[in-house]
């Protein structure tokens, strides 16, 4: 299991645990020995307690022995290091969570209205498309940015994963890097399409306004009931979360929305394979 979904999971508990306790957090975390906002980053998931801060704050909760146990197991796994800690130079935080996320997802839903996204880019799409948007990054930085959203990829080869893009029609128009280039990326949307759980829908022109412009976002769902779903958000210099079931609730009704606008699959690899013999010559 992603040391990110364990180290959700403990904190879920220790939350769980204090609420049921009734005791506030300012109070745990002076028996933990830690700051609230430190004990509070922990319960999100954000941070791990150390073992001793763990065992003072189970001890003040009462949690019997076994529970205990099972909870500190749940922190060693957490304090280990992802494939993706390999990237920490180039690896912004919110970034780095939402990797330890998608490798526990069993579905991955995503909206991106103006380019492929990430998970389905070719090497050269994706190179063309962190280079544009970071303009003021390194060349060999690039390339690690370049080779991280590569390695991702692989999860979509496992067959626990699945994955629902919407995108927009300007997605498949836009030239990133040139027709040679896109044309590249249209034939391999519909490769992979073809060889993965993968599902691509398009937003077409006509579909005109609708509630996904200007925001793009993807809702991970996960196997077990006890790992609740979250809401990744990205724009040009931030990444957010989003974790609260009413705020869960809208991002998946907008995403089941635009899903209703956008072609059906089927219609959706005509166009994109339309779309990729018009580059051609």
């Amino acid at each position: 299991m992603s040391p990110t979904v364990r180290s959700r999971r403990l904190g879920a508990q220790l939350r769980d645990l204090r609420t049921n306790a009734n005791i506030r957090g300012i109070e745990l975390a002076k028996a933990a020995g830690v700051s609230q906002s430190h004990l509070s980053q922990c319960e999100n998931g954000r941070a791990v307690l150390a073992a001793k801060q763990l065992d003072a704050a189970l001890a003040h909760l009462g949690v019997a022995d076994d529970q205990a146990e099972h909870m500190q197991e749940l922190r060693r796994d957490a304090a280990k290091k992802g494939w993706w800690h390999d990237f920490v130079d180039v690896l912004p935080e919110q970034v780095e969570v939402l990797i330890g996320l998608e490798t526990e997802a069993s579905w991955l839903r995503t909206y991106e209205g103006g380019v492929i996204p990430g998970l389905l880019q070719t090497r050269d799409y994706a190179e063309a498309v962190i280079s544009a948007a970071t303009p003021y990054v390194r060349p060999e930085d690039i390339e690690r940015r370049v080779d991280l959203r590569m390695r991702r990829q692989e999860r979509l080869a496992e067959p626990d994963c699945q994955l629902t893009a919407v995108i927009g029609e300007e997605a498949i128009r836009y030239q990133v890097g040139g027709a040679a280039v896109l044309r590249e990326q249209l034939y391999h949307l519909i490769n992979v399409v073809a060889r993965y759980n993968v599902t691509v829908q398009v937003v077409p022109f006509t579909a005109g306004a609708h509630p996904g412009r200007g925001e793009n976002y993807m809702i991970l769902s996960f196997p077990e009931p006890t790992d609740p779903e979250a809401v990744y958000l990205e724009t040009l210099t931030s990444w957010a979360f989003r974790e609260k079931p009413h705020e869960i609730r809208a991002y998946t009704y907008t995403f089941n929305a635009i899903t209703a606008l956008a072609l059906s699959p089927k219609e959706s690899m005509e166009l994109i394979n339309v779309a990729a013999e018009e580059l051609t010559g």
